[in-house]
């Protein structure tokens, strides 16, 4: 299977474990990019995704799930807290 189509078949699956994410002290790397993440406390989550591109993931509000592949969430510029990176 080309990494393209395997990749994207990996998408659809459901995740299958979660894992908090506390960047209170130092950045997170994840050992392979999570499926998606929610928040407990609105803000902002700075991040680096699974292509290696980065930025901020502006105003993420509680409860809903945000279909991102991070590889990495950075402590600068993170405010959200309560992450959970669903794998």
């Amino acid at each position: 299977m080309s990494n393209g189509v395997e990749n994207a078949v990996m998408a659809l699956a459901s995740a299958q474990d979660i894992a908090t994410i506390d960047v209170s002290g130092t950045d997170q790397v994840l050992a392979t990019a999570c499926r998606g993440l929610m928040v407990t406390v609105a803000g902002d989550a700075a991040v680096t995704m699974a292509d290696g591109s980065s930025g901020v993931l502006p105003a993420l509000q509680p409860g809903t799930l945000y279909p991102f592949a991070v590889k990495m969430f950075k402590n600068a510029s993170t405010t959200a807290t309560g992450i959970k990176a669903l794998l």
